[in-house]
């Protein structure tokens, strides 16, 4: 018994021991390194390829950077059928400026509601300020949905003021006075764009924004509105940092400006321009956790254009080390996202990324950027540039771009053969030619280009199409054939026609045609209206060079037409003898 009494508590210690040695090997001992096998045996470990997606082209693409396509394809309107006597209506009134006096040579136009809503006019102030139009009553055009029949007036001057009067109600009748017109002075903004120096920020994108709606005349749809919207221009500094708005309605407004590689205006500009004046307002650049350089090709020449992508590889995260998911606070990101969802690709990963494009000198930059771990993206055709291990302020980065092939012209005037400084040129698909639907926005960005000349490098190879186009143009398409690897097309000139203004007298045999309805087709579809005034002379602003036909309606019913060509001039003044139909 004695024995057994002291054999419990020796067998409790032996198990209390065990325990411990237990714990000791699972929480504290650290497991045995592993043998280390020479990297040319067969076990050797391979380092682990990058799975990341390659980049796709098309984020390396104008549209991708934010440059929306300034050409727009109006919706040409169904084929015009006249086949009986069209309603008629005489609209008189008188346009004046601010201090009452007579406004001479404005166009005035008519639009009707309601009832009356197929009704459109064109007219002219005379030297008293007086106009008389015959407005007519159109076919093919959609009703809008209004209550109140009647219609209203809008006046724009050469110098781009414009204005438009309220919705008269009055029934159709053989005529009507409308009430007068006041043309108040458009306002403007511009000015400089400066570095943190002083010195000037060329080629500066500046965009400008009303504080809240602003009365104003929308020509955007189908039928022109007048009424509250909001207003938003962008325009590029040239090389010396100037930028200029002008034609806006009187307001206030807001002034952003991205210079790229110079940086970023932290704050928004403000100007008031509410009295309708021309002011100057010098924007400011600052550049904070910034990530800049330039763009070259092989031979060291600047690559313009070309899009460069910063995208964030490390993680953000706070001083206590919890990770911020930048995507969800970055607006850009989650649009970019969701394109890039619905398209079904993303660009490498689903990580915050920023697109610059070069300028004529191939820079680019990026401003406020987060100090994490980034790479630079530049991509043409096959050829990529890449720079890892980026971080904000490290001075300018160098990214060589390997030259395969180029293309490279001047854009000139077709009516003066003097280079075109601003314009856009992009590749395009498909074999379409511009007709005179496509229209370019005076609102888009269009880059500089020193002397008119242009660049293209890495373009695919065999047969592309470069679309041109630039303000008070038609756009123009040319094709480059054949294009080999390694080959310097050099040659590919462009020259844009500009868009020309008609001054037509309309006549049958010896007889003037006045207070006639005009129509000016293309392919059946009418590109321009208007209707003769007194003397059989008929005004049709902005129209793209080509071949036309000419129709008028007479009031018995009857039709006369003749087959016109638009020359590639700013004016055309011209008397043309219409036949019977």
């Amino acid at each position: 018994m004695k024995n057994d009494s002291k054999l419990f508590p020796i067998l409790a210690l032996v198990l209390v021991l065990g325990a411990a040695i237990a714990v000791y090997l699972v929480y504290f001992r650290k497991s045995a390194s592993p043998q280390l096998i020479a990297a040319n045996t067969e076990n050797a470990e391979t380092p682990q390829p990058d799975t990341r997606p390659p980049a796709n082209p098309r984020d390396f693409t104008p549209e991708a950077a934010g440059r929306t396509d300034p050409v727009v394809t109006k919706q040409p309107e169904p084929p015009i059928s006249l086949e009986k006597a069209v309603r008629r209506l005489q609209v008189s009134g008188l346009v004046l400026d601010e201090r009452g006096g007579a406004l001479h040579d404005i166009r005035v136009e008519f639009q009707g509601t309601g009832e009356l809503a197929l009704f459109r006019g064109t007219g002219y102030t005379d030297p008293s300020g007086r106009y008389s139009l015959l407005a007519w009553e159109r076919s093919n055009i959609r009703k809008a949905q209004t209550n109140d029949t009647g219609g209203f007036v809008h006046a724009r001057a050469p110098d781009g003021r414009m204005a438009a009067g309220e919705v008269q109600r009055f029934e159709l009748s053989a005529s009507t006075t409308m009430a007068e017109i006041v043309l108040k002075a458009r306002a403007g903004v511009e000015g400089d764009v400066r570095d943190t120096d002083g010195s000037p920020a060329p080629f500066a994108q500046v965009t400008l924004r009303s504080l809240g709606m602003i009365r104003d005349i929308d020509e955007s749809g189908g039928s022109v509105t007048y009424d509250h919207r909001p207003v938003a221009r962008s325009t590029t500094a040239d090389e010396r940092g100037r930028y200029s708005f002008a034609g806006l309605p009187a307001g206030k407004y807001t002034l952003n400006v991205e210079g790229g590689y110079f940086g970023v205006a932290l704050a928004s500009g403000e100007c008031d321009v509410s009295d309708g004046s021309v002011k100057w307002h010098e924007l400011k650049l600052a550049r904070q956790n910034f990530v800049r350089g330039t763009l070259r090709d092989q031979d060291g020449a600047p690559v313009d254009g070309a899009v460069v992508v910063l995208r964030q590889i490390g993680a953000l995260k706070t001083p206590d080390g919890e990770v911020v998911n930048t995507n969800g606070d970055d607006l850009r990101a989650r649009i970019d996202k969701k394109r890039e969802g619905e398209r079904g690709r993303d660009f490498r990963a689903a990580k915050t990324r920023w697109r610059c494009v070069t300028d004529p000198e191939g820079r680019f930059g990026f401003a406020n950027i987060h100090d994490v771990e980034l790479e630079l993206v530049a991509q043409l055709g096959k050829k990529t540039a890449e720079i890892k291990n980026v971080r904000v302020n490290q001075g300018d980065f160098s990214l060589t771009l390997e030259l395969d092939c180029s293309i490279t012209g001047t854009v000139r005037d077709a009516a003066t053969n003097q280079p075109i400084t601003r314009y856009d040129i992009r590749i395009i698909g498909g074999d379409g030619e511009p007709t005179p639907f496509d229209r370019v926005s005076e609102d888009a960005v269009f880059p500089w280009h020193n002397q008119g000349r242009y660049r293209l490098i890495n373009a695919a190879e065999g047969n592309i199409a470069l679309r041109v186009s630039a303000p008070g143009y038609a756009p123009a398409v040319l094709r480059v054939k054949e294009l080999a690897a390694n080959e310097r097309r050099a040659g590919a000139d462009v020259a844009l026609k500009p868009l020309c203004n008609l001054v037509l007298t309309l006549k049958h045999g010896e007889k003037l045609l006045p207070r006639e309805p005009v129509l000016l087709l293309y392919d059946g579809r009418s590109v321009a209206e208007g209707s003769t005034d007194d003397f059989g002379e008929v005004r049709l602003r902005g129209i793209v060079p080509a071949d036309y036909e000419i129709k008028v309606q007479r009031a018995d019913g009857s039709i006369l037409s003749l087959k016109h060509g638009v020359p590639a001039q700013s004016e055309q003044r011209a008397t043309v003898a219409l036949l019977p139909k």
